[in-house]
């Protein structure tokens, strides 16, 4: 994936000139040249898992205050 020239210098002919370099480098050296991005995501929790760590939390609350 080349690198998002075009979001930071413009659409004009100085972003579009800087793509066309960089897929052309990518074309000669894929891992020195290419961009990737790596992303952990995890699920939010649902209801349920919600409502029973909050009532495991107060229970443990009342437990430790008395």
């Amino acid at each position: 994936m080349p690198a998002p020239f075009p979001k930071v210098l413009g659409l004009g002919t100085l972003g579009r000139m800087a793509l066309a370099i960089n897929r052309f480098l990518i074309r000669t050296s894929r891992s020195r040249f290419s961009y990737q991005i790596v992303v952990v995501a995890e699920s939010t929790p649902d209801v349920d898992f919600v409502l029973r760590d909050a009532k495991q939390r107060s229970d443990l609350r009342d437990v430790a205050n008395g």
